[in-house]
């Protein structure tokens, strides 16, 4: 484990090895490419998004195989139906309120990810109970 690495995807990793590929992974506000490294070394392609670009220039040297976009997330994803089978949005999503995180977040994910097999979206907002209490 590197350094100050936090281990939420870990739990996660058979999961997201069985339903990504043949697919990159689409990492909604990537920060400094922590998670997205992270993905990468674990075997996935990734393709990471967040507004801001001095993030990205991090994200570059952490994880250099991901193909990096500078997205606002309040725009809808500039990608087409079906070019994602797995979404991994790590405290990016609760800044926005229920609202948006409906309306841009999920609905977003949803699209990028529809496939015969359907797609699953869980998402919390700044003003999430569970996501306040920690409960699940």
């Amino acid at each position: 484990m590197e350094k100050g690495q936090d281990l939420w995807l870990e739990r996660w990793l058979p999961l997201l090895l069985a339903e990504a590929a043949p697919k990159p992974v689409l990492e909604l506000g990537c920060d400094t490419g922590r998670d997205t490294g992270w993905l990468l070394r674990h075997g996935l392609s990734v393709v990471a998004t967040d507004i801001a670009l001095e993030a990205l220039r991090k994200a570059r040297q952490a994880a250099p195989g991901a193909l990096l976009l500078q997205h606002d997330l309040r725009t809808p994803l500039p990608f087409m139906s079906a070019s994602f089978n797995v979404v991994v949005a790590s405290l990016s999503l609760h800044y926005f309120d229920s609202d948006t995180t409906a309306n841009r977040g999920t609905s977003g994910s949803r699209l990028a990810m529809r496939s015969a097999s359907g797609s699953s979206v869980r998402a919390m907002s700044s003003g999430s109970f569970r996501h306040a209490t920690g409960m699940r």
